[in-house]
This record gives structure tokens, sequence and C-alpha cells, in this order.
């Protein structure tokens, strides 16, 4: 995780895991829930840039592409 301090990242995984439990969609969900969660739609944050280690919005979208194609969960 970027951000192991953002409560509301907290929030949407806890939300989200019991629904995969429950057997239940974690989709849709809508635009405010994206920007506050998916660190795709934040790289302009220079607080999600630093946790990553980068300089800019490009060099962390790259950073982020790059970690969720090497991710194996």
């Amino acid at each position: 995780m970027f951000e192991p301090k953002n409560a509301r990242i907290q929030q949407k995984l806890a939300w989200a895991n019991g629904q995969r439990k429950a057997g239940l969609p974690t989709i849709p969900s809508t635009i405010e829930e994206e920007m506050e969660t998916n660190p795709f739609m934040r790289v302009d944050l220079p607080e999600l840039q630093g946790s990553i280690g980068c300089q800019s919005p490009v060099e962390a979208l790259r950073e982020i592409r790059q970690m969720k194609d090497n991710w194996r969960g």
C-alpha cells in the first residue's frame, strides 16, 4: 500500500474485503471514492509522490503502473 496512514483507503479496503467474503461485488464506485483512494487518480498529490519516492505526477504514474504490473497477490 502506498499510503498506510490514509484512513479512507483503510476503510475502503476493509469494506472490499467484507464484500468479497460475502460473495458481493466491490464495484461500481463513485468518482469521489476513486479520487480519495485510487492512486492512479491522485498522482498529482505531493504526499502520494513522496510515499513512492517520485518527484512528479508522470514519475508517480509510471512507478505505480510498474508496481501494479509486477504485483503478485
